[in-house]
């Protein structure tokens, strides 16, 4: 009798699933096989029947105790709307369920309804969600593109955020790589109110050693896709106990490049259930991963140009510098002198504008007595002094030409560009640089030329009137300054006085 009630059941016009009570073998009618595309029609169990049943309102898989065949079982009769799944085939189903005696034996029978009306509903709701979700993804997209270093972790957080909630998530992450791909940090997340955080636990992970099969997974195939992290091979078994541990049921993680190279992974988890991950979940995951990708990579790109622009800047800055600058002594070229006289003749003032230019008395004989490298020495010497005169009057101190040098002094003329003078001459003198060679001196000395804007009328005739001076103090006997026209101001004797103080 009970195989003649199977066969009866089996070609029934009706969509059937049954079972025997407390057996655990599976029956599909021939109807239901046909609809459903399927050429088996016994399975040895439920967990090998390719038909599953899902919550329609939360996408968790029923199975257990909450499987529609286990709950008829008890109840006698059942009603209910759920979600049937047989490979890539989705429907939106009524079961009614309940149990028959057919004097030997109990039968647990579902006669499944496939809801047209409600399909098309429900497709018409899932298309306006998905309008819904991409003019979300366009808001977040016109946010990210333009976002400031400052601003993008608090922005993708954001992001990360608006996704979970969308996915009915409880965790939203992303991770990065090291640069040699051994370690993951855990970099951005978002957490459903009353959910654990995991960031600050999951920094410096050794990928490859902990998680072996994710590593492999998302680097092989930029996805890893899990609806039951109990139903992880025994190869994931690392996987399996972490996952556990943070109360995963089911993960998605999809993995984001920058400028080309693997970056980390966005992911998200659920953890009240497991979770039948839906294609549109999968591209909505990779199109949030993408744009963040992009996001990072803009970034990237902004604060290279930014770093090279800085570099070029200090380049430039360091070229002006070297230009500007005399290799020998390190203060200002003959091309840095002649452009800030003539700056500093256009932007005169009352107080005026004063040129010393200074020669070093004698200075062949003194290579030709002590070398050359003695005499650079010398001129690095007197450059030193002149340029720390020169920078506490607000001036320029400058090599003019082999052992010339000159001062521009700014707010400068008559006695105060004599005190200055003085200055420049008792500097030198305190070098106390021996030359014996040196038939009037036994000591460096220097000749200096004087002139100021006074009787000046431009830039040259400035430079013209301390050279004639200059001429001058060498004529009368050197270690002297002369100013134009033709005042000597002092002697080898007035030098080792204070007169200028």
């Amino acid at each position: 009798m009970t195989n003649n009630y199977k066969n009866l059941l089996q070609q029934l016009p009706s969509c059937l699933i049954y079972k025997q009570h407390n057996s655990s073998t599976v029956y599909l009618s021939d109807t239901l096989a046909q609809h459903l595309k399927l050429t088996q029609v016994t399975f040895s169990d439920e967990a090998a029947c390719p038909v599953r049943f899902y919550c329609s309102r939360t996408g968790v898989e029923l199975t257990g105790d909450a499987s529609p065949l286990t709950l008829s079982q008890g109840a006698g009769s059942l009603c209910q709307h759920v979600v049937l799944q047989s490979g890539d085939q989705r429907f939106y189903t009524r079961l009614q369920s309940k149990t028959v005696d057919d004097r030997s034996t109990r039968w647990i029978i579902t006669d499944i309804s496939f809801e047209q009306h409600d399909q098309t509903r429900h497709r018409q709701s899932d298309w306006q969600e998905k309008l819904s979700f991409s003019m979300m993804l366009s808001s977040i997209s016109t946010r990210l593109i333009n976002v400031k270093a400052s601003e993008a972790d608090a922005l993708i957080e954001q992001s990360l955020g608006t996704f979970g909630a969308y996915l009915k998530a409880q965790r939203c992450y992303l991770f990065c790589f090291s640069d040699d791909n051994l370690l993951m940090d855990n970099t951005h997340e978002w957490v459903e109110e009353g959910v654990t955080p995991f960031k600050e636990d999951l920094q410096h992970v050794p990928v490859a050693e902990q998680l072996p099969y994710f590593n492999t997974v998302i680097k092989q195939d930029h996805a890893f896709v899990v609806s039951d992290v109990n139903q992880l091979p025994a190869s994931a078994a690392l996987e399996k106990a972490e996952f556990q541990r943070e109360g995963i049921r089911a993960v998605l993680c999809v993995a984001v490049h920058v400028n080309g190279e693997l970056f980390g992974f966005i992911g998200c988890d659920f953890l009240t259930g497991t979770h039948c991950w839906t294609d549109h979940e999968i591209k909505s995951m990779k199109l949030i991963g993408e744009m963040v990708s992009e996001t990072l990579a803009s970034i990237s790109t902004r604060q290279s140009l930014h770093r090279v622009q800085q570099e070029l800047l200090q380049a430039n800055a360091r070229l002006k510098v070297l230009v500007n600058l005399d290799g020998l002594t390190h203060i200002a070229n003959r091309r840095h002198f002649d452009e800030t006289l003539n700056l500093q003749w256009r932007n005169i003032t009352d107080h005026g504008l004063s040129l010393l230019i200074i020669d070093v008395d004698s200075f062949k004989q003194y290579n030709d007595s002590y070398g050359h490298q003695a005499g650079d020495e010398v001129l690095q010497a007197i450059a030193s002094v002149l340029d720390d005169v020169a920078s506490s009057l607000n001036g320029l101190a400058a090599r003019y030409g082999g052992e010339e040098f000159a001062i521009i002094l700014p707010g400068h003329q008559g006695k105060r560009a004599i005190t200055a003078a003085f200055r420049v001459m008792r500097a030198i003198s305190t070098l106390n640089i021996e030359f014996s060679a040196c038939a009037d001196f036994d000591r460096v000395t220097v000749s200096i030329g004087l002139s100021d804007s006074d009787s000046a009328t431009s830039p040259q005739s400035l430079i013209n009137q301390a050279d004639a001076a200059l001429y001058n103090a060498k004529q009368s006997g050197r270690n002297k300054v002369v100013r134009f026209p033709s005042t000597q101001l002092a002697s080898p004797s007035q030098v080792a006085t204070d007169v200028y103080k």
